[in-house]
């Protein structure tokens, strides 16, 4: 899935596993904590010319402070937001599973299955939405 990482590198208390997903601005790992838990870990890039004190920096913590805030049963949890080094990051639940576009990709769903994960995704949106968040 993602590329392999080192697994003594850390970020925070978090070991990291493997990189999941890049954005122009973030990077997505699987984490270990110290009780052995896999969680996700978003953490912004550190080498995009970004400074600590950047406007992205403080956009992303203010993110991660209201994503904190924000529970919901089609929304990830918020385990942790934090510091490494001056960097900030949200640790949050890693959900398991395939990703939403493999699982469309299943001719045999029912239609009825595709509209309950439809308005699963509708209805995680449409809180993030009210809380400003997306």
């Amino acid at each position: 899935m993602g590329e392999p990482v080192l697994h003594d590198q850390k970020i925070g208390p978090y070991a990291i596993v493997r990189l999941i997903a890049e954005t122009q601005f973030s990077k997505v790992y699987e984490v270990v904590d110290s009780r052995g838990r896999h969680l996700c870990l978003k953490r912004l890039r550190t080498e995009k010319g970004v400074t600590v004190d950047s406007e992205a920096a403080l956009s992303f913590r203010r993110e991660a402070i209201l994503l904190s805030q924000a529970k919901h049963p089609h929304v990830v949890s918020v385990i942790e937001v934090g510091d490494d080094q001056g960097w900030p990051f949200i640790c949050l639940e890693l959900v398991k599973g395939e990703p939403l576009s493999k699982i469309l990709e299943n001719e045999s769903l029912h239609t009825l299955e595709l509209l309950k994960i439809a308005i699963q995704i509708c209805d995680g949106l449409s809180f993030l939405h009210e809380r400003g968040l997306i």
